[in-house]
């Protein structure tokens, strides 16, 4: 199988821009590596009609990427194909191991923690979990994961039970868990996230606290779960929320990450989404809001932090 890689360069100040708008259009997980003077994203797709339509999308939004961004110049969107076996070793190259909020460290399964050169990196309670992306799946290192993945932090509790929706190879499953939370339930309704997810929870050996399944929030047949995450995009977090909000307990959490343009709201002001009582809590990184919004039935006591 061959695999289009679509790049581009851009000012470090458009890095996250770029990223969102190759996460949503590419439903993968876009690498980011530095080059002098400049950043250089990429991401891949399976080579074919689909690419040049990718291709077409990606120019247009690429346009409406604000000029204070760009430095004023247009960003030029590369392409080359690239084989199957070629594709899987780039990611290996540009891949490492992250630290995220207090504790989370995300590894790939090639690589060591603490890193040779730096042992100090690591910390005594340091939560590492390991993870292969397999194809055209993130690793955990997107501005959104990784704001899902502290919000996680904040909100699981010993013995809670968390769903996973658009759950991609499998991380913020895994973290829940790590984390302290009894069970899990991830869910994608792509069959090669499902494959990559179920492979991640293998290697972690979590088959008995994490059930993977393909499918959209239907597929999830029982209720009252304590935290409900969707790191997908907005008009997805939408269309599920009806679903979402029957299956999670009564002061549960709707954990939701996703871009939005304009100025945020205050930190904690009531809200609602498709009519349900919400408490919001935003955090701004860069010159992009993300957004994590929380449904309980009493006010949300948390903020998230800085990345």
């Amino acid at each position: 199988m061959e695999w289009d890689r679509l790049f581009v360069q851009c000012p470090s100040a458009a890095v996250e821009a770029v990223v969102g708008i190759m996460q949503e259009e590419a439903a993968g997980g876009p690498l980011v590596e530095t080059v002098p003077g400049a950043s250089l994203v990429s991401v891949w797709v399976p080579s074919g009609p689909g690419a040049d339509q990718v291709c077409t999308r990606l120019k247009l939004r690429f346009i409406n990427i604000p000029n204070f961004l760009t430095g004023g110049e247009p960003l030029k969107l590369g392409r080359e194909i690239v084989r199957d076996e070629d594709w899987a070793e780039t990611w290996k190259d540009y891949y490492h191991p992250v630290r995220i909020g207090r504790r989370l460290v995300l590894k790939p399964t090639w690589e060591p923690w603490p890193p040779a050169d730096e042992p100090e990196a690591a910390k005594p309670d340091d939560i590492v979990i390991e993870l292969d992306p397999g194809m055209a799946f993130g690793t955990g290192t997107h501005p959104t994961t990784q704001l899902a993945l502290c919000a996680l932090e904040d909100l699981v509790r010993p013995g809670a039970r968390i769903l996973d929706v658009g759950c991609g190879c499998g991380v913020l499953s895994l973290a829940s868990v790590r984390l302290g939370a009894a069970a899990a339930v991830a869910i994608d309704v792509d069959e090669v996230a499902v494959k990559v997810s179920r492979e991640n929870v293998e290697l972690a050996g979590a088959e008995d606290s994490i059930t993977v399944l393909q499918g959209d929030v239907s597929v999830v047949t029982d209720g009252g779960f304590d935290i409900v995450v969707a790191n997908v995009n907005s008009p997805v977090v939408r269309a599920i929320a009806p679903d979402v909000f029957n299956r999670l307990k009564p002061g549960g959490y709707y954990i939701t990450t996703s871009q939005r343009n304009g100025t945020a709201p205050s930190r904690g002001s009531p809200t609602t989404l498709e009519g349900r009582p919400v408490g919001s809590c935003w955090k701004t990184k860069d010159a992009w809001p993300w957004d994590v919004t929380a449904r309980c039935d009493r006010r949300a006591a948390w903020a998230p932090r800085s990345l």
